[in-house]
């Protein structure tokens, strides 16, 4: 938009020097008059190419809206407010390495119910079958109520085991935090 103030300016400015130029048949004072003649071509020059460039400037409306969509700043309530997709690293290393494997349950060496929740667990949750509830899968992507893991975590599982883990039951921040997980759908 400034640029296009300063074109109109700049234009206006080389239309009043022709008119006085040309009407006077004298340059400006202060200018000779054969360099005010030697550089009305050069002028011209310049002043066809300003209106080549005028006629392709917009409307003023058409710069108020783009000014309006240049300046728009998103609300609150324009802002996408889904959470932030979670990852199965999150869960692995805010609850499983704390909960899980730290306590020796579900490590590489100790796997009960046959479930290892060290390093890259994901392969040995999402969509495999609960070796406990062979009917049920550990996780079931976007489906916590279904999920083995979930029931076995918030205390309710389906009448097999115990609430995990044993010692304590993981903070209602840990268990939204898989809760969340699987909702969105258990990314890798």
């Amino acid at each position: 938009m400034i640029e296009r103030l300063s074109l109109n300016l700049r234009l206006s400015m080389l239309a009043a020097s022709i008119i006085y130029a040309g009407c006077s048949g004298t340059s400006a004072p202060g200018v000779s008059t054969d360099l005010a003649l030697d550089s009305m071509d050069s002028v011209s020059t310049d002043v066809s190419a300003l209106v080549d460039t005028v006629s392709s400037v917009d409307t003023i409306e058409e710069v108020q809206t783009d000014a309006a969509v240049d300046s728009f700043e998103p609300d609150e309530t324009s802002v996408d407010t889904a959470p932030p997709s979670i990852q199965i690293k999150q869960v692995q290393d805010k609850i499983f390495a704390l909960s899980c494997t730290f306590s020796k349950c579900h490590s590489a060496t100790q796997q009960a119910a046959g479930l290892d929740l060290t390093g890259d667990s994901y392969s040995r949750l999402v969509g495999v079958s609960a070796k406990q509830n062979p009917s049920w899968k550990l996780v079931d992507p976007g489906a916590p109520e279904q999920s083995w893991l979930w029931h076995k975590v918030v205390g309710n599982p389906p009448s097999i085991g115990n609430q995990m883990p044993p010692q304590q039951a993981l903070d209602k921040e840990r268990q939204e935090l898989l809760k969340q997980w699987i909702v969105q759908g258990a990314a890798p």
